[in-house]
């Protein structure tokens, strides 16, 4: 029976009356008539206006990181330094959000308040002032040099340092290499962007099979698969990684040099690059021990390894100085604290959540869900470990335990939207160190990056 409902505010139907916005089960939605009263007609679930409600925040999210996004790649294009572009995403988002000011200033809270951003923050000025030492006592030229005799070929000293030390798992790492990659260049004319890209590709060919890192121990503790056979399987990606790097990075008329050949070593020369290897290699080895076996926090190892080489070298006041000085670069730590404010206002907004309900819930099939969260999120996050934490847990439930290929399939993917994140720290380090164009320098990394990812389907769904 059709309930009468005599009032003066009758709406057009499929309103709602201000008088009765809900019932316990449902939406009262009502008929209108002539004379101004009105009738209830049905009585919709108000499980169906929650979902619609659901839907239109998701798409509002989606929205909202779409400008976010957009807004920041026209300001890079047009040289705006990195932090000044992510902070105007952040903005953006937090405006189309519709927060209160009081969720901006917990996120803000949180990023300057963590122990997380100053522990990378105090690493990476650390790593800057043993930069600072091995540059200036002449450590790295020998190295390098010693490194040239050994490959006879400084091509393979451009991406042996930086996949040397892309053993170390650290947040914006490839700081370490770079300086390396920079006196390896130095006998071929390469622009700013190509040793950009040298560095931050080859810094993480070793992404897919080195144990030690956070993304692979993730992956083992979500899937319930052993390490070792994670590494196992995704070790020929590691090797196909180097094999596209080379072909795509190093070859070009730039590489062309004046003909010199080595000339032969004197004694003293090679006790000079013997001792330089040593203390080069020497503090990398050290802080892998000191943070892996030891397990030391990262700040107070690579505070360790700076003092014993200063001693050894014996500094005076002055070189100390000069080395707290030189080792201030402040444009990389506002762009680290900048990207790390933009990631907690991903979360704070909802975006990261509604993004991945959005995928759930877009009838594709289980697998590309899974492969599409883990590129979004790599992308947004500029993060190993943002994807993993995400993705990975997917993959148990939608695809099935054991599962390797999916496993592979679904960090190629993560990976492919870190690499190509403007907010990957790796990259924002590389481009600060280097003074590089950050689009033109990630124009060959998108070139190998797809050679890599077509590379991973077709292995690992036809051997």
């Amino acid at each position: 029976m059709i309930k009468k409902a005599n009032t003066p505010n009758c709406i057009l139907q499929g309103q709602q009356l201000p008088e009765y916005p809900l019932t316990s089960v449902g939406i009262l939605v009502y008929n209108a008539t002539d004379t101004g009263s009105c009738t209830i007609a049905e009585i919709a679930p108000v499980s169906n206006l929650c979902m619609l409600r659901k839907e239109g925040d998701i798409m509002y999210s989606l929205l909202q990181i779409l400008l976010a996004l957009a807004l920041m790649i026209i300001l890079l294009h047009k040289k705006i330094h990195i932090s000044y572009a992510v902070l105007a995403a952040t903005a953006v988002l937090f405006v189309l959000s519709g927060l209160a000011p009081a969720h901006l200033g917990n996120a803000l809270y949180r990023t300057v308040c963590s122990w997380t951003t100053w522990n990378m923050v105090f690493t990476l000025y650390l790593v800057m002032c043993l930069e600072y030492i091995l540059r200036t006592s002449g450590i790295l030229k020998n190295f390098t040099l010693a490194a040239g005799n050994l490959f006879h070929d400084n091509r393979i000293v451009l991406g042996f340092m930086p996949a040397f030390l892309g053993f170390l798992p650290s947040l914006g790492g490839a700081i370490f290499s770079a300086p390396l990659v920079q006196e390896a260049a130095e006998p071929y004319q390469l622009s700013p962007e190509k040793k950009t890209a040298i560095n931050y590709w080859f810094r993480h060919v070793w992404e897919f099979s080195n144990p030690i890192l956070p993304s692979m121990l993730l992956a083992s503790s979500f899937t319930a698969i052993p390490i070792g056979q994670i590494v196992s399987h995704q070790f020929v990606l590691s090797f196909a990684a180097i094999v596209i790097g080379a072909v795509v990075l190093m070859r070009g008329s730039e590489f062309q040099t004046d003909g010199a050949t080595i000339t032969p070593q004197t004694g003293n020369e090679r006790a000079a690059q013997l001792k330089a290897v040593l203390l080069a290699i020497g503090p990398i080895l050290l802080n892998v021990f000191l943070v892996t076996v030891c397990n030391l926090n990262t700040t107070l190892s690579m505070l360790l390894i700076v003092t014993i080489l200063a001693l050894l070298l014996r500094y005076t006041p002055k070189q100390y100085l000069a080395m707290f000085r030189d080792a201030l670069n402040m444009p990389i730590i506002n762009s680290i604290l900048a990207i790390l404010f933009f990631q907690g206002m991903l979360y704070a907004t909802g975006t990261i959540d509604n993004l991945i309900q959005f995928f759930q819930a877009s009838g594709i099939p289980a697998s590309a869900v899974v492969y599409l969260t883990a590129f979004f999120m790599g992308l947004l996050t500029g993060l190993p470990q943002g994807f993993a934490a995400i993705a990975f847990p997917l993959i148990l439930p939608m695809l099935g335990p054991g599962n390797l290929d999916a496993l592979a399939l679904t960090y190629i993917c993560g990976l492919t939207g870190t690499m190509l994140s403007p907010a990957h720290l790796c990259l924002i380090v590389t481009v600060e160190y280097f003074h590089s164009s950050l689009f033109s320098s990630l124009k060959p990394i998108v070139v190998a990056q797809l050679l890599l990812l077509g590379f991973t389907f077709l292995w690992m769904t036809v051997f």
